[in-house]
């Protein structure tokens, strides 16, 4: 099987990740759909069936380093850098983002994993 590299939004876009969670992908969301590159958004604790963000997720190997192979299933926990996609909603999100906030990936209506906020760029506690 050839593996596809994948490559991160950093590269292709220069920036640095909006902030970083810790999650946990619910048992109920298959492992054959974890990969590098899925494409789920966000949406804060509470809001599951209110709303969700274009917020996406690159999720990091144990050492921190972007998992780069998109064929590879991701652990059922780790970590992610997030990025916010709509540059319009950059100052609602900063406002709203913090070390401890929680919240959920999301696939259409469904949560696929929990998770929490552990480092912004913003840098408030």
């Amino acid at each position: 099987m050839c593996m596809a590299k994948y490559e991160s939004i950093q590269e292709r876009n220069g920036r640095v990740p909006d902030f970083r969670i810790k999650y946990r992908f619910l048992d109920s969301f298959p492992g054959r759909y974890r990969h590098q590159g899925i494409r789920t958004d966000f949406c804060y604790e509470g809001e599951l069936d209110l709303i969700s963000y274009m917020i996406y997720p690159e999720f990091e190997s144990k050492a921190g380093e972007i998992i780069e192979e998109t064929d590879d299933t991701l652990p059922s926990c780790g970590t992610a850098r997030m990025w916010i996609i709509n540059p319009e909603m950059m100052d609602a999100h900063s406002k709203r983002i913090i070390i401890g906030t929680k919240g959920h990936l999301v696939n259409g209506p469904m949560a696929v994993a929990d998770v929490e906020v552990i480092e912004t760029r913003w840098g408030k506690p």
